[in-house]
């Protein structure tokens, strides 16, 4: 029998309210995002009983959708975005309007779901809702289930219900973790500040004496920054900073940190990372920031270079600080080496 044969009884209809209310209470509560996705698909699973369904977020800078949650549907490419207007979830996406389908709910002559998106649904019934809070749009909930006459306008009702509470603690947890980000990064170029930095530390110091591994840390220099100011002027300077960044960012692994150290110095935090390894990841940074042409938007075409040096813990340093005071003086040894190099950690060559 299915779902349609029979609408929801008025008992069926209190437990959803019930639920429904708790729900509400659980995702205004909830801002850690992760925790929010997991109730959200559990809850879905439960009320509404797809066979595949997917979450899909508005991504930051296009209009765009990008999967954050995707059940039981090997068709779809996950790391592909789905651009607004495109499919059934860009349309719903770019027009705020909810899609059902059904076979037993005639869609009338005049809809505006484009002929090619109605293609779509063969034999098979739909539910795709948008999930937008003051009027602006933040994903789409798409669920579909084999059965061509399964999802009902009570359903409808139920998934548009959901929505509306999830877009809400969307985009608390949303902004929640825009705060806490700005409490960890570095203002000017977005890479972590000193004091998380020694958070890092703190944390692979530990992993490493626990597991017995080691990781390195390089710490860098522009060399002649101050004249960068003084011939353009700070703004200059600034963006050149902000390139420098974006440069770091580009020639390092995902599970590296990199943070800015306070003026025009920088840190890169390698876990699990030996010196042999370190040095090499740093000559390639290196070589980056030497090839750069920076503030080229900008008409001015220069050219910069930087000094680094490295250490490892547990081989150079027993300590978080004196892991930073030994990469510290290793990059002042590269300075007195005419600059542009890279220098591990010596003993004997203390500053």
């Amino acid at each position: 029998m299915s779902k349609n044969d029979k609408q929801l009884t008025l008992e069926n209809r209190i437990e959803r309210l019930v639920v429904l209310s708790d729900l509400g209470k659980t995702f205004t509560s909830t801002i850690d995002f992760e925790d929010l996705l997991k109730t959200i698909l559990k809850k879905i699973s439960e009320i509404l009983e797809p066979q595949s369904w997917q979450l899909l977020l508005k991504h930051p800078s296009q209009d765009a959708l990008e999967y954050k949650i995707l059940i039981n549907d090997p068709s779809v490419n996950r790391s592909q975005l789905v651009y607004f207007g495109e499919g059934c979830s860009g349309w719903v996406a770019k027009t705020k309007t909810p899609i059902l389908w059904s076979q037993n709910i005639k869609i009338p002559e005049s809809s505006q779901i484009p002929p090619q998106i109605q293609k779509e649904f063969q034999n098979a019934s739909y539910l795709c809702v948008p999930l937008q809070n003051r009027n602006t749009v933040l994903g789409v909930i798409f669920l579909k289930h084999a059965d061509p006459d399964f999802f009902t306008q009570d359903d409808l009702i139920t998934v548009t219900t959901i929505s509306d509470f999830a877009a809400i603690a969307i985009e608390n947890a949303i902004n929640y973790e825009r705060i806490e980000e700005l409490t960890i990064r570095d203002d000017l170029t977005t890479l972590y500040n000193q004091r998380y930095l020694h958070q890092i530390l703190d944390q692979e110091v530990e992993r490493a004496s626990r597991y017995f591994k080691e990781f390195s840390m390089v710490f860098i220099d522009l060399d002649k920054f101050k004249n960068v100011n003084d011939t353009y002027g700070h703004i200059y300077g600034s963006e050149l900073l902000q390139e420098t960044a974006n440069v770091l960012l580009q020639n390092t692994r995902e599970v590296d940190h990199c943070a800015r150290y306070g003026g025009d110095e920088f840190v890169i935090v390698l876990p699990e990372t030996g010196k042999k390894e370190a040095i090499y990841s740093a000559e390639r940074i290196r070589q980056a920031i030497e090839s750069h042409v920076f503030l080229e938007r900008k008409g001015i075409n220069a050219k910069f270079t930087a000094s680094f040096g490295v250490a490892t813990f547990p081989t150079d340093a027993q300590s978080k600080n004196d892991l930073i005071k030994m990469a510290d003086e290793a990059m002042y040894e590269a300075k007195h080496k005419n600059r542009n190099a890279v220098q591990g950690y010596e003993k004997g060559n203390d500053a």
